[in-house]
């Protein structure tokens, strides 16, 4: 298990091709310890690459369509009823924002990273919840999509 950050705001931070936006020009320089970014403790965090669409078809010629999306599915750790319904609250609290930002956090990525160093990534996302009521757990997947396409 480990710890990232996500941090939802209103406010737009340009992101580059690959939708990194630097920490420094958002005014952070390290999110695990800002007050502003959220902290999650993630079980698994599957990243992958998925085609934007199939074949395309252009007067009944075939061709490969190269662009492709980053996507992240952030397994949360349980949140335990009523001890952690303040996280529960804050994630949702991140989720409502137009614009949300992912920090890989304390995870050690050694040939491999989901952003480049001194970097987070700006995503569109989804929740997924389902509550487990006879062992009083709340389980959070989030996905999550790079905001700009990989071509």
């Amino acid at each position: 298990m480990w710890t990232i950050a996500l941090l939802g705001i209103d406010y737009y931070y340009e992101p580059d091709s690959l939708s990194e936006v630097s920490l420094l020009d958002m005014g952070y320089s390290d999110p695990m310890t800002s007050a502003a970014w959220k902290k999650f403790d993630v079980i698994g965090s599957p990243v992958k690459r998925v085609q934007l669409s199939d074949v395309g078809d252009m007067v009944g010629m075939a061709y490969h369509i190269r662009a492709q999306k980053k996507m992240i599915q952030v397994e949360l750790d349980d949140f335990i009823f009523p001890d952690d319904e303040h996280k529960r609250e804050e994630l949702e609290d991140v989720l409502k924002h137009r614009y949300i930002y992912y920090y890989k956090g304390t995870y050690d990525f050694e040939n491999w990273s989901p952003h480049s160093d001194g970097k987070c990534l700006m995503v569109a996302g989804t929740s997924s919840v389902e509550n487990i009521y006879e062992d009083g757990v709340t389980r959070v997947t989030l996905t999550f999509r790079a905001v700009n396409p990989l071509v």
